[in-house]
């Protein structure tokens, strides 16, 4: 490339960011997805700051859409927590199907716009973060803002963003790669040049030149149709075309519903509609020996018992654990241990308090009531958009007994057959329902009001109280869970330093409640040290 051209390149990046480019940089300023596209600066100049950031601003607008974008804010949700590759591009995929599809009707264009913004912006963060087919996605996406652009500058710029999408692999520098790519658009629309000239006189002399310098793809450029010409623009050496990914491992949960009256906007029709007929897809299994170290880490004294969960998720395709009761000392963090298993595998957990439960309503009521709803799994597996949640029955030995108007016992020994389970009949929607994915982990202080037949349904494990020595990781998981709950930076309430660890080896194990109630009072005390007195 000649020296010319590379001070045109220089000049057209100048013209732009001269202006814009200290502004965004030093003021943190969330750039657009089109200014991204453009090689603009991340937010904070840091991919994390700029993906969290926008997630910031964009997830309550994408919740707004209901039902319709539930399944694009549970993936937007998973690519926050994770903030991987393969998260990023399942979010930009989910987008690119619902604008492809039928579930939008009655969105506004508005939404329209921010769900399409939604899809470049997550396939361009799966791009940088080293995905290899949403490299191919972000070229097509900049080639085609080039073409639609009346700028010069921003052409040049979109087209080295397309240029770079199409070469880069795996880890690279960003700033650089979007350099290279604007040197290889010159050099590509210098050589185009010259093709247009020799196909408009094609000399031999001409065509000669043409065939050593060009190639293949250039020729082949100017024999397309309209619209196809981006294909071949991307024709070097390593790329690769975009392969089918395989779908994700899920169930048909609802089958038909066209018996149920349709004429009400509200009801069993309505409600569960979404669901009739449609494979909800499942997470796929995480690393097995990764989840089991961080869950070792959070709950030493339960090693064993993490060890025994997580054995039973061994050659599944997604999560599903089978029937556990939990069985310990009050205060000893079984229902902790539930809801952080659930989330270390990717479950969306429901919690139920059994405790004077005195009714069948956790198995559905009848929409011959007023009060008619699906059962509580059904509901769970509406919530997430997914065939997997995990419910947590907590302190089910204080379940109600009477029968009178059912009872949840009742209910749950026909929940927990797994020949059963599999077309459990929903009294609301009057038509079996695939539970085999729902996981039910039962929390008890003791098992001695609980009848045979529902035990031998469920896994029983003995969890142990915690011991002195787990004193400060319960504790500084204690802080942690309030920073989550309140949404606290960590700047502003760190970790217990070794004073404050001090003051709480009055606790010598047990119920960790004591422990919590501890840890609240440092904490206020941080702010108001007058509290001490």
């Amino acid at each position: 490339m000649t020296d010319d051209v590379n001070d045109r390149v220089a000049r057209l990046r100048d013209a732009f960011f001269r202006a814009h480019h200290d502004r965004l940089t030093l003021a943190g300023y969330l750039g657009s997805t089109t200014d991204l596209l453009r090689g603009g600066p991340l937010y904070r100049q840091s991919l994390l700051d700029d993906g969290h950031e926008w997630l910031r601003e964009y997830l309550p607008l994408m919740q707004s859409g209901g039902a319709a974008t539930a399944a694009l804010v549970d993936k937007l949700e998973t690519f926050h927590d994770t903030f991987s590759a393969p998260d990023a591009y399942a979010a930009a995929k989910e987008a690119l199907d619902l604008l492809s599809g039928q579930r939008l009707a009655g969105v506004t264009p508005k939404l329209l716009r921010r769900i399409a913004d939604v899809a470049m912006r997550c396939m361009y963060y799966s791009w940088l973060l080293g995905h290899r087919r949403a490299g191919w996605h972000v070229a097509r996406m900049a080639f085609e803002l080039a073409m639609d652009s009346t700028s010069e500058v921003a052409q040049v710029e979109f087209l080295g963003t397309a240029v770079a999408a199409g070469m880069a692999r795996g880890t690279f520098n960003r700033e650089k790669a979007h350099a290279d790519g604007i040197a290889q658009a010159a050099r590509l629309g210098s050589l185009a040049r010259d093709f247009l000239t020799a196909k408009a006189s094609p000399t031999s002399e001409q065509k000669g030149r043409i065939s050593e310098a060009v190639g293949t793809a250039l020729r082949d450029l100017m024999d397309n149709p309209p619209g196809h010409v981006q294909s071949d623009i991307y024709q070097v050496e390593d790329f690769e075309p975009e392969v089918e990914e395989q779908p994700r491992p899920g169930l048909v949960v609802v089958g038909d519903l066209s018996h149920l009256p349709q004429r009400k906007a509200e009801g069993p029709y309505a409600e569960f509609l979404p669901l009739s007929n449609v494979r909800l897809a499942a997470r796929p299994m995480p690393d097995l020996p990764g989840t089991a170290a961080s869950l070792r880490a959070a709950f030493p004294w339960m090693e064993g018992v993490v060890d025994r969960v997580l054995e039973t998720q061994v050659g599944k395709a997604f999560p599903a654990l089978p029937p556990l009761m939990l069985v310990g000392p009050p205060g000893c963090g079984k229902n902790e241990l539930a809801r952080a298993v659930g989330a270390a595998l990717g479950m969306a957990v429901t919690e139920y308090p059994c405790g004077g439960t005195s009714d069948a309503t956790f198995g559905s009521t009848s929409r011959q009531w007023h009060s008619g709803r699906a059962c509580v799994p059904l509901q769970a597996i509406r919530r997430a958009m997914a065939p997997n949640p995990l419910l947590v029955l907590d302190e089910l030995e204080k379940a109600g007994t009477s029968r009178r108007n059912g009872a949840l016992i009742d209910v749950l020994l026909g929940m927990l057959e797994p020949g059963s389970r599999k077309a459990y009949f929903d009294a609301f929607i009057e038509a079996p329902v695939d539970l085999s994915g729902v996981s039910f982990v039962a929390t008890c202080n003791r098992i001695d009001a609980l009848k045979g037949p529902l035990l031998d349904r469920f896994l029983v494990l003995e969890v142990p109280a915690p011991r002195a020595q787990d004193r400060e990781v319960i504790a500084q998981g204690i802080l942690a869970r309030m920073r989550e709950e309140s949404g606290i930076d960590p700047r502003f309430l760190p970790d217990l330093d070794h004073v404050e660890l001090d003051a709480l080896r009055v606790w010598k194990g047990g119920s960790i409640r004591p422990l919590r109630r501890a840890v609240e009072r440092l904490v206020a005390l941080r702010n108001s040290p007058g509290l001490a007195h």
